[in-house]
């Protein structure tokens, strides 16, 4: 499961950052805000996963670290 998202990286990584970018500031400051983000992500990876044909595996999606600039 960590090789497929290894190697599916390049091609998540532009999608997750989109999911921060549509949520403003305040949003992603507060708790809830981040634990949407998080639902958000975990959506969207299991969404491009089923696309190329690996079953969803991801159950839950924790932040470790934030920065908004």
């Amino acid at each position: 499961m960590m090789t497929t998202l290894e190697e599916r990286e390049p091609q998540l990584r532009p999608l997750i950052l989109a999911q921060a970018a549509e949520l403003n500031e305040e949003v992603l400051l507060s708790r809830e805000g981040r634990q949407l983000l998080s639902e958000k992500i975990k959506t969207t990876i299991n969404d491009y996963l089923e696309r190329w044909g690996y079953e969803p595996f991801i159950h839950s999606v924790e932040l470790t670290s934030f920065l908004i600039t």
